[in-house]
């Protein structure tokens, strides 16, 4: 039996898979919270990783860290697209 997504999760996976401009700064930052928001409801918070994030976001670990300098403030900004 399939679960049907919630719209939470159509939203993330919608922001993912649109492909980011270069230099579009709103679109990286829209995608690294919609990576991080989907990182932690698959494994959790503590089982998230910069690296899956980075990943999940398609940016480097160093660009999250030149904005982040952690998970924990990472994923408080990533609860801004739940709100």
């Amino acid at each position: 039996m399939l679960i049907p997504k919630s719209k939470l999760q159509i939203a993330v996976e919608e922001i993912l898979a649109t492909p980011i401009g270069r230099f579009d700064a709103a679109s990286r930052n829209k995608r690294i919270q919609a990576a991080t928001v989907q990182e932690c409801s698959e494994v959790g918070f503590e089982d998230a990783s910069m690296i899956g994030i980075a990943h999940r976001a398609g940016v480097s670990t160093a660009t999250l860290y030149k904005h982040f300098k952690n998970k924990t403030e990472l994923f408080s900004d990533g609860v801004q697209i739940v709100i």
